[in-house]
């Protein structure tokens, strides 16, 4: 008996990318959808919080995605209804949630479009991450302010792990590219230049006296050589993982030396085959 095969299957799909620290969490007409960190391959099944397989790009998985396809089932007719559309989710998100992009999610059709994503994405999540950084210590400020003014000792915030993270966080990102962020908030809120807050913890954080201005940020010349180093890299066709794209483009000096060194091996490579392929044609 000849063989039956049906060939006709269609069903749309996307990837999420998110180059962020922690898992992104969307809902979209009742479907839950969780987006790994950067450095977390997303795993369905048992008691994983994701709920979407990763991409995969040349046969590996990639950390900081997930597979959205189109969701249907059967109807009682025998046809179909539609559970989750890909298309509706995509309009919905990039319509009504710019707040996301804004902090370095992304959509792409393709795995190629990762690494692009990648891209864009990682320094909108580190200054997103500031500013809510500064926002967390301005809204702490003000609340043992309005204390203080009534003569009364201000007590622990409810919101303490938040606020050690805020202080935590702004002083691993170094002076230069606090005042950068306190820029644009301050910018945003009061059309003033910004100064750099100093951070006391004594009675737990708080926004203290404001430091001088920084008229420049001197983190951007590090940031402009990452750049250049990553384009060349990327002209040589040298992969990096997310993690070390995200080391790389932050202006890492250790990350932008371990790249010099695999350009400069790749060069070396590249000299020995046009070498033996002169002598070949010779």
């Amino acid at each position: 008996m000849a063989q039956v095969k049906k060939l006709w299957s269609k069903k749309n799909s996307v990837i999420f990318v998110w180059p962020g620290e922690e898992p992104l969490e969307l809902a979209y007409d009742g479907t839950r959808i969780v987006v790994p960190p950067c450095d977390v391959i997303a795993r369905v099944g048992g008691n994983s919080m994701y709920t979407h397989a990763a991409a995969e790009r040349n046969g590996r998985p990639v950390p900081g995605t997930a597979v959205i396809e189109d969701v249907t089932s059967l109807t009682p007719e025998g046809g179909y209804r539609s559970v989750l559309s890909v298309d509706a989710v995509c309009r919905y998100l990039t319509r009504d949630r710019d707040d996301l992009f804004a902090r370095g999610f992304n959509i792409v059709e393709t795995a190629d479009q990762i690494e692009e994503a990648m891209i864009l994405g990682v320094p909108l999540y580190a200054e997103s991450q500031v500013t809510r950084a500064r926002e967390i210590l301005n809204r702490e400020a003000q609340r043992q302010k309005g204390y203080k003014d009534r003569g009364e000792q201000p007590p622990p915030s409810t919101s303490e792990h938040l606020i050690s993270w805020a202080v935590k966080h702004l002083r691993s990102v170094g002076p230069g590219k606090q005042a950068h962020a306190m820029e644009d908030i301050e910018a945003a809120l009061r059309g003033q230049p910004a100064a750099v807050a100093a951070v006391a913890s004594s009675e737990g954080a708080r926004v203290a006296a404001a430091a001088p201005v920084y008229t420049t940020d001197p983190s951007l010349s590090k940031v402009n050589e990452a750049a250049a180093v990553f384009a060349e890299a990327r002209t040589l066709g040298i992969g990096m993982g997310n993690f070390e794209l995200q080391a790389l483009l932050s202006g890492s000096e250790d990350a932008i030396a371990k790249v010099r060194v695999k350009i400069e091996a790749k060069r070396r490579e590249r000299a020995v085959k046009d070498a033996e392929a002169a002598a070949t044609v010779a």
